[in-house]
Order: structure tokens, then sequence, then C-alpha cells
């Protein structure tokens, strides 16, 4: 894959992950939101 076609791809799935997070939370997620999920999930893996 080119870089051109990760950027759009990662755009795409982003784009996605906002639908779900408007469907079922009625809003977008901030920036601070995604990051504290991620360090959530990543605190579950040990």
């Amino acid at each position: 894959m080119e870089l051109q076609e990760l950027v759009e791809r990662s755009w795409a799935i982003r784009q996605a992950y906002h639908e779900l997070e408007v469907k079922h939370h009625d809003f977008k997620w901030t920036v601070k939101e995604d990051l504290l999920a991620l360090s959530n999930d990543i605190g579950n893996f040990q």
C-alpha cells in the first residue's frame, strides 16, 4: 500500500468510528476521550 492509500484508509476508519460514537453516545468523542479509551483498552491487556 502506498502512503496516500494508508492515509485515506485511516481517515475512512476514523469517520466510521465518528458515526458509531454519534449513534451510541449522541456526539463525537474528543481526542481526550479517544486517548482515555485507548489507555483503558491497553490496561485491560495486562
